[in-house]
């Protein structure tokens, strides 16, 4: 008999692999975001004004890669962020979960998961599945 197949390009026990990787990245990523303006150095200069450097050479110095790599970060925001709290607890379960890989311990606990551990298991894998799902239809699961 086969083993069934999975829609995933990658196998399963490579899936929660990625899925922990991801879950990292984005948590890794954006646990510094700020909505404000950060502090530092204004915007413009008053010797230079408003000046940008041409795009012909931006190959060379990585801008390509920078707008890549923001590029694949927002999407992996948009899935995590497409995996609702409604009905379950999908969307706490994943941040929680992505708290605790980050760490590398199970520390990190939410009031509104469920008490019971077998419980919260079973939610945090369904939110893991969604997730999965979610990568797949933005091809981030690579």
């Amino acid at each position: 008999m086969n083993a069934p197949q999975t829609p995933y390009p990658v196998k399963q026990a490579d899936l929660e692999g990625v899925i922990d990787a991801r879950l990292i990245e984005w948590f890794e990523h954006f646990r510094n975001y700020t909505y404000g303006r950060k502090q530092g150095h204004r915007r413009s200069s008053t010797v230079a004004g408003d000046y940008q450097t041409p795009g012909y050479m931006d190959w060379a110095n990585g801008a390509d890669e920078e707008k890549a790599e923001w590029i694949r970060t927002r999407n992996l925001d948009e899935a995590v962020n497409a995996v609702k709290d409604e009905p379950q607890r999908w969307h706490t379960a994943l941040v929680f979960n992505a708290r605790n890989l980050h760490i590398g311990r199970v520390i990190w606990d939410s009031p509104r998961l469920p008490v019971d551990r077998e419980e919260r298991e079973i939610l945090i894998q369904e939110a893991r599945n969604l997730l999965a799902t979610e990568l797949h239809k933005r091809n981030l699961l690579k």
